[in-house]
């Protein structure tokens, strides 16, 4: 079983240990920062990806999920990813796309020559309003409205 922390709401794990996904490297107990480690040391490229939390973590609680929502996220975060925001998160309540991005990227996005087009493509993507979040990101923010 993989251990989570102390009141952290982590549906992607609740998903593998409700499918019984092995998970051999958190169960030998190794932190995130040791896989890097470990994979930066056989040159895997991916030591240093930024780490993707599950998409149902952007969703707020008692929402039902569908393959939709699901897909909105995720491209509207391609999007911001592509535009060169990595880490950058998308909340989604209802029809909103809450953008949570790191606290350097906050006056950047808002001031970026190319947010209308950005705006444009998230809205492609399923939204009817997009709006940045001033906190910028804060891991489990979903889990504040419980």
């Amino acid at each position: 079983m993989v251990p989570t922390p102390m009141n952290e709401y982590r549906p992607g794990i609740k998903a593998i240990q409700e499918l019984k996904v092995i998970s051999p490297l958190a169960e030998a107990g190794l932190t995130k920062q040791e896989i890097r480690k470990l994979a930066q040391k056989v040159n895997l490229s991916l030591w240093s990806k930024p780490s993707m939390s599950c998409l149902l973590t952007r969703i707020p609680h008692e929402t039902e999920i569908t393959d939709k929502i699901l897909r909105m996220i995720e491209k509207a975060e391609e999007v911001l990813f592509n535009f060169g925001y990595p880490g950058t998160r998308v909340r989604i309540h209802g029809s909103i796309a809450r953008i949570e991005c790191l606290p350097g990227f906050i006056n950047k996005i808002a001031t970026d020559p190319n947010r209308d087009e950005i705006v444009d493509k998230i809205k492609q993507a399923g939204f009817t309003i997009v709006t940045l979040d001033l906190e910028g990101y804060r891991s489990g923010n979903m889990d504040r409205l419980l």
